[in-house]
């Protein structure tokens, strides 16, 4: 399997939010998932990305191995988390959500990545 470089663009580095360890993690896990997912040529619009990961997988990357139960909740807190952006010289402001939804059945977790947030996880 081809490895998954994860870079952080700067807008998301120089953006406005706070995350705790596993929730960084979590965002972490997704960028990787986005990017080997999705195609990362020139682009002007983007769809909402659903991505379908074993909860077990998702568990194991954030050191909840043995605690499911921790992961959903660190999804559930992700969830509700902003992302900020601002670029005062082109007189641009975003926030947004990281991820629209996580839905957890038989084991898999579906997780929605806004459009708004994907320029920022696949434009380097």
């Amino acid at each position: 399997m081809k490895e998954i470089v994860i870079a952080q663009d700067n807008r998301l580095t120089s953006s406005r939010y706070e995350l705790t360890l596993i929730e960084k993690r979590i965002f972490y896990y997704i960028v990787k998932e986005v990017r080997s997912k999705y195609n990362t040529g020139q682009r002007d619009l983007f769809d909402d990305l659903i991505l379908n990961i074993k909860v077990s997988d998702l568990s194991r990357e954030v050191n909840q191995e043995d605690n499911k139960k921790e992961t959903r909740k660190a999804l559930e807190k992700f969830r509700s988390r902003n992302f900020t952006y601002a670029n005062e010289a082109d007189d641009d402001w975003l926030t947004c959500g990281f991820i629209n939804y996580a839905h957890i059945k038989k084991g898999i977790a579906e997780i929605q990545v806004s459009h708004k947030l994907m320029p920022f996880l696949v434009e380097l």
